[in-house]
């Protein structure tokens, strides 16, 4: 039998389809340039993430990509923007990319520019441009521009969304404004205007009286004496309370105050641990009294040079106080005896004080029961305009009042709204002597209800605040002037409702 070869030839498989695709993204910044570090995401049509990258330079590669339709985010390398290809702001406008099996589809995006704006500001009463301030941009990188020109502050390179503009005055002279809501849109500048009322400033120099050398890192606040209420500290960013300082390294006493709405002022001196006495200003030096101290007459736009502020060594007052009768002594560790706007001394387990720190003039005194038992009383005096005054002499301990506290009034009742039913919500009810603006309580509770306790002999006025509504003075009234005076005795207890004012 004759043999038969059999050769088995190898065939040749077909190659193996590519079931996937690739796409090729290169980013280009506004300008053109490649964006170097740009986040790309590969979504699904209904936002759904697929894939990701983060590469520096711009190109980006996203292989192995199963065939179907897709949309592209691309956000530059510091966040500012985020954009869907092709140059479109949201999902739903973005144009879709089709991938094929075995195909690379390259896209090629150019990055929006970012938004701009531009604000103009200008004096509210005489319509010139204002410049002295600091603008500060309220977004994640805090941009400050200070000192401008023609009014003009440009924040530009904004991503989209909403920002607001806080406006901080530097020469005093204008109040503090912030521009809110301002929507910014890519590519596009938005353009705005801003009136900034104008404001009073005043300027002292602190010296000792006895050298005539300027003293630095004396507190200087002022006051308003209608509604004399201390609404900040020299630790406080506030202009209206500054630290006497330095001019370039060399001391020198000087102090300005600023952002003063119009009205009628006193100055009021801390020299803290310097050595020296508190102080009212007056015309001739220091005063104990705000009703003899110098009067300022703030008028928005001007600056006042009140000269220079004197001052002097400190003394002290000591006296006893007592409580019900001239043999009880007060509350444990809860009275103490002041001036205004400061409370320097604790009242003793017998009822010994001594109110240290005084400049050498002379002060009224208050006595303040912080249990509310007894009444917080003004010696000698139904307030702090009526009260006797003290005299201190410098480097000396002078006698002061020997008090007995009578037994303290009470103030209660119920914030309720137009139709006589409790307010919900929080509130926050206080109280000022109505002869001489002083607050002398402050209720703020959760509730509808309210209650002082240890209240003098006096006349009132009463304000009130609602979650919700705001302020607003007892009996509807606008501001302080008419605001309707409420009587309060010592030892009584009395029950007042507050009502809101009729919906406008």
């Amino acid at each position: 039998m004759a043999a038969i070869a059999v050769t088995f030839l190898a065939l040749a498989s077909p190659a193996k389809a590519d079931t996937t695709g690739t796409i090729v993204v290169s980013v280009n910044n506004s300008s053109g340039a490649p964006d170097q570090d740009p986040q790309v995401d590969l979504l699904f049509p209904n936002g759904v993430g697929y894939a990701s990258s983060s590469a520096l330079g711009g190109t980006h590669t996203f292989t192995g990509v199963t065939p179907g339709s897709y949309v592209l985010r691309v956000s530059d390398g510091d966040g500012r923007v985020t954009q869907f290809y092709h140059q479109k702001l949201t999902l739903q406008q973005a144009d879709q990319i089709s991938v094929a099996a075995g195909q690379t589809t390259t896209i090629n995006e150019t990055m929006l520019a970012g938004g701009v704006i531009q604000a103009h500001l200008t004096d509210s009463t005489t319509g010139a441009p204002v410049n002295n301030v600091c603008a500060t941009l309220n977004n994640d990188s805090a941009t400050q521009v200070c000192g401008l020109t023609n009014g003009l502050v440009q924040f530009t390179d904004l991503g989209q969304g909403t920002d607001s503009i806080q406006i901080t005055p530097t020469d005093g002279l204008h109040m503090p404004y912030s521009i809110n809501d301002i929507a910014v849109q890519l590519g596009q500048t938005t353009s705005l205007n801003a009136k900034i009322d104008p404001a009073a400033a005043v300027t002292g120099t602190v010296v000792d009286r006895a050298t005539g050398q300027p003293v630095d890192l004396a507190c200087v606040s002022i006051v308003n004496r209608q509604l004399p209420v201390f609404g900040s500290d020299c630790e406080s960013d506030e202009p209206t309370s500054m630290y006497s300082g330095t001019i370039n390294g060399t001391p020198s006493g000087s102090v300005q105050l600023g952002q003063i709405p119009a009205g009628t002022y006193s100055l009021f001196v801390d020299p803290l641990f310097l050595g020296y006495g508190i102080q009212w200003v007056g015309a001739n030096g220091g005063t104990g009294s705000q009703y003899t101290a110098l009067q300022i007459h703030a008028e928005p736009g001007t600056v006042t040079n009140i000269g220079k502020i004197l001052l002097d060594r400190p003394g002290s007052l000591s006296g006893v106080v007592h409580a019900g009768d001239a043999s009880t002594p007060p509350p444990a560790n809860q009275t103490s005896v002041s001036t205004f706007p400061l409370d320097s001394a604790t009242v003793s387990a017998d009822g010994t004080y001594t109110l240290s720190g005084l400049g050498p003039y002379a002060w009224p005194v208050k006595i303040t029961d912080g249990s509310g038992t007894y009444a917080s009383v003004w010696a000698g005096g139904s307030d702090r305009k009526s009260a006797e005054l003290y005299p201190v002499t410098a480097g000396q301990s002078a006698p002061g009042p020997n008090v007995v506290l009578p037994q303290g009034g009470q103030l209660q009742g119920q914030v309720q709204d137009q139709n006589g039913q409790p307010v919900q919500g929080g509130t926050d009810v206080k109280l000022f002597n109505a002869q001489t603006g002083d607050q002398i309580g402050d209720s703020s509770q959760t509730s509808a209800n309210y209650s002082f306790t240890g209240l003098a002999t006096q006349d009132i006025k009463i304000e009130f605040w609602v979650s919700g509504h705001g302020w607003t003075w007892y009996r509807q009234a606008s501001s302080w002037q008419d605001a309707t005076v409420v009587h309060v005795t010592k030892g009584d207890i009395a029950t007042l409702n507050l009502s809101l004012p009729p919906a406008s």
